[in-house]
């Protein structure tokens, strides 16, 4: 009896122990190169991919390489490969490369950790890839973009010597990216650019050689990125051009923004905050340092002055915003409309394949602003400050998303706004105002702009 309740007992422990392990199977890695071939087959057989209608490809379990090797080949058009939290690990060492996209078109790669190689996901010659919502980890550089078109590189994190890099391709989109680089590197850069009409938008990026970094560039925007603790924040390097520089928070950088044998950019409506010099210019050519006006310059946290008059000379009375004495910074950079306030990019507007900005500079606090283009030329928002100060609050709104030929219908606080200024020019027409006292709201600014500004869809 006593031998048969051993033998029970023993058939139990062993049954318990399967089902344990049934239930929380133990983590191991595929070692080799995983194929997704042209014809939809996943090769080597057994290896962890797998898909059931020829679209989605899903990785089952953690893959390694070594060796000048990479971990998945993609080789198939109109995929969306599932990382579903897996790794792909490699070295830097030994050349590896976490993903290969090659003459690729419709490939979606997501939710992966792609960690230590060379190039953690590279994509060349490809139209129409999306990278979006993985995890890059300790990669020489981690993704990589060479002589590749219309694709979104979205929502990843990133750490290791260089974040993205652009090669040699066209109207791209980088948004929403969270970048922090090795700190002690000598080399690398957050977002480098060799290409044009690129959109690097709403970034974070710290604690690289470059934050962000244009040569042999043209016609792109970076646009809305929060930029800090870098060597240089922006770099406007060897043959770049005509780009546009707006938006963006460039702060507690060595450099803020570097230039060197660049020319034509726009640079505006940026916040320069607690940078060890915020221009730096060798070699510059010609650069512009605000959006003229009334499109106004950027926010120096180094300087300050009245803000008495209007106008293109800041000679007509009436405040707009706008220091009324222009700021020239150490190199010689002029900004002749630097802005009384900090620039705040709000919400971007998407309809259909269009994105729009809107976008404040306030010394008041804005809420509740409501836009709806399908209801009409209508802009509501609240405006509020400490009680017995002075404000002022410029909203731009591009044309091309708000625009009637019988003017706005402006809504602040509650009360409609019809005794305005109008200041305009070709592209720009700016309402100036005295706003509605809300009680609840403490005291609402004084003086409020109202800026519509005809800005590139983005």
């Amino acid at each position: 009896m006593k031998l048969f309740a051993v033998f029970v007992l023993a058939v139990l422990l062993v049954l318990a122990s399967i089902g344990f392990i049934l239930e929380f199977p133990m983590a191991y890695a595929w070692s080799g190169t995983v194929y997704i071939r042209s014809d939809g087959r996943v090769e080597p057989v057994g290896a962890p991919v797998s898909t059931t209608d020829g679209v989605t490809y899903v990785v089952r379990d953690n893959i390694s390489v070594s060796g000048f090797m990479s971990g998945i080949v993609i080789e198939r058009d109109n995929i969306i490969l599932d990382g579903k939290g897996f790794s792909v690990k490699g070295s830097q060492l030994l050349f590896t490369r976490g993903i290969y996209v090659g003459e690729r078109r419709n490939v979606t790669i997501k939710n992966l950790i792609v960690q230590g190689h060379s190039i953690g996901i590279d994509v060349s010659e490809s139209v129409n890839v999306r990278i979006q919502t993985n995890n890059m980890i300790d990669n020489f550089i981690a993704i990589q973009f060479s002589r590749s078109n219309h694709s979104t590189i979205i929502g990843n994190n990133i750490t290791g010597v260089s974040g993205i890099i652009i090669k040699e391709s066209l109207n791209n989109i980088v948004s929403e990216n969270h970048l922090i680089g090795v700190g002690d590197s000598v080399v690398g850069q957050g977002i480098g650019v060799d290409g044009s009409n690129n959109l690097i938008i709403r970034n974070t990026i710290t604690n690289y050689p470059a934050g962000v970094s244009l040569s042999y560039a043209s016609g792109n925007n970076v646009y809305a990125n929060n930029i800090t603790l870098n060597a240089i924040g922006i770099d406007l390097y060897e043959y770049a051009d005509n780009n546009t520089v707006a938006g963006n928070i460039i702060a507690n950088n060595a450099f803020g923004i570097r230039i060197y044998r660049a020319s034509g950019n726009r640079i505006y409506h940026n916040n320069f905050y607690r940078n060890g010099e915020d221009i730096d210019i060798d070699d510059g050519v010609i650069n512009y340092f605000d959006g003229g006006y009334p499109a106004s310059g950027n926010f120096w946290d180094e300087h300050s002055g009245n803000d008495l008059f209007h106008g293109e000379n800041q000679n007509i009375p009436g405040s707009d915003g706008i220091i009324d004495k222009a700021h020239q910074t150490l190199s010689g950079a002029i900004d002749k409309y630097p802005l009384a306030a900090p620039f705040t990019p709000l919400s971007t507007i998407t309809i259909g394949e269009s994105m729009f900005n809107i976008e404040i500079i306030s010394n008041s606090t804005i809420s509740n602003l409501y836009i709806n283009p399908g209801e009409g030329p209508f802009l509501k928002f609240d405006v509020s400050g400490p009680s017995g100060t002075k404000g002022f609050s410029t909203v731009t709104i591009p044309k091309t998303l708000l625009w009637t030929d019988r003017g706005w219908i402006i809504t602040v606080n509650g009360q409609a706004i019809t005794n305005y200024l109008e200041l305009s020019d070709e592209k720009t027409h700016t309402y100036t105002s005295p706003t509605p006292t809300q009680q609840k709201q403490l005291q609402s600014a004084e003086q409020t702009s109202y800026q519509n500004t005809q800005q590139p869809c983005l």
